[in-house]
C-alpha cells in the first residue's frame, strides 16, 4: 500500500536570506520528487504558532519525526532531510 507522506513544514520569513536559499533548494527537490508536499509558515505572521511547534530559529524544517534548523542549511543536508523523510535514497537527480 502506498502511503502519502505528511508535509514537511517550512519555517521561514520573507526577508530571510537563509530562507530564500533554503526555498530554492525545495524547489528543486519538488521537481524531483513529485509526492513531496511544503507547506510553507511565516514566522513574522505566525509567531505564536512558530513557538508552539518549538520552532526557535529559521530556517527550520520539520515532519513528523524529525527537525532541521540552523544558522545555514547545506543543500545536500536538506537533501538527505528530504530523502529520509520519503523514504528515498539520497541520489537527488539533477
Amino acid at each position: 500500500m502506498n502511503r502519502t507522506p505528511s508535509p514537511v513544514i517550512f519555517y521561514k520569513a520573507a526577508l530571510c536570506p537563509r530562507c530564500l536559499l533554503v526555498t530554492k533548494v525545495l524547489a528543486r527537490l519538488r521537481r524531483a520528487y513529485p509526492e513531496l508536499v511544503v507547506v510553507e509558515i511565516d514566522a513574522v505572521r505566525s509567531p505564536v504558532l512558530v513557538w508552539r511547534d518549538g520552532i526557535r530559529m529559521i530556517p527550520a524544517l520539520k515532519t513528523e519525526n524529525e527537525l532541521l534548523s540552523g544558522i545555514l542549511l547545506k543543500p545536500k543536508t536538506i537533501e538527505r532531510f528530504v530523502a529520509r523523510h520519503l523514504g528515498r535514497s539520497t541520489a537527488i537527480p539533477p
